[in-house]
């Protein structure tokens, strides 16, 4: 789960190997997203996030993608969301994440998805992928952006590794100020991929994540002892204190989804 995104130390790849080994081998968190999300749900993506059915169709949507397309999740950890929009749009998908584990359990789950053949995963940093220029149609990303320690430097890595027109499509949350519908962290993005020749053509809220969320946390709660049990202590205590934070202070913040296209030359030359 996106528990770092106010995490008091810095994320290592590590951490997350030993995350996504111990939730891989429970059931415990899948059932407490299930119970949380009811309908909405999308069992076999077995999200590490706060991803929805809806959600997704929206992202498959608005990348505008399709076959001998190829599109980037970043952050993609176990790969379900990446591989869920690869199957529906027909895209080629590239996976980027820190984590070997997760890597390693995309690939494998490509297969199950039936995109093995036009799926590849990286272990690398979003902000230095060492990839081509302009060598994406489109990338998405599902509640990482939160994580990233220098947005300025990872909005032009997206930005340079997209086609003119291309377009990033990814969730993430923004700080609430002043109790007007304005976000701090968005007037930020927005600076950070104008800078990079990137346009915000969009933010929206997510329908119904306060709900969902609190209901997850609430789950993560009730279900304490059996959380250490199937995942062990240290990965737990994370999750619990994560919980125990966020059905506090969640509402400082929205969950939202953001749409950014690369301009073209014209437009970068206005941004500029």
């Amino acid at each position: 789960m996106p528990q770092a995104q106010s995490a008091r130390k810095p994320l290592t790849g590590e951490s997350f190997d030993r995350g996504f080994t111990a939730v891989a081998q429970s059931q415990i968190m899948q059932r407490i997203l299930h119970e949380a999300y009811g309908s909405d749900y999308v069992e076999e993506v077995e999200p590490h996030s706060f991803i929805t059915r809806p959600l997704l169709q929206c992202i498959a949507q608005e990348l505008r993608v399709g076959p001998g397309q190829v599109f980037a999740d970043l952050g993609c950890g176990r790969g379900g969301p990446g591989l869920w929009v690869a199957r529906e749009t027909g895209a080629c998908l590239l996976g980027i994440d820190f984590s070997r584990v997760g890597i390693e359990h995309a690939a494998q789950r490509a297969r199950l998805f039936g995109v093995g053949d036009r799926s590849t995963f990286l272990q690398r940093d979003i902000a230095r992928t060492e990839l081509p220029d302009a060598s994406l149609d489109a990338a998405m990303s599902v509640d990482v952006w939160q994580m990233l320690p220098d947005k300025p430097r990872a909005a032009r890595e997206i930005m340079r590794l997209l086609r003119p027109g291309g377009r990033f499509v990814f969730t993430t949350w923004s700080l609430k100020i002043l109790r007007l519908p304005l976000y701090a962290s968005q007037q930020m993005n927005e600076q950070s991929f104008r800078d990079a020749g990137g346009i915000i053509e969009s933010c929206e809220v997510t329908p119904g994540w306060e709900r969902r969320q609190r209901a997850f946390y609430e789950g993560l709660l009730k279900n304490e002892q059996e959380l250490v049990v199937q995942l062990g202590q240290e990965v737990a205590d994370g999750l619990l204190r994560e919980a125990r934070r966020e059905v506090t202070h969640n509402a400082q913040k929205t969950h939202v989804l953001i749409m950014v296209r690369k301009a073209s030359a014209q437009e970068g030359q206005r941004l500029h």
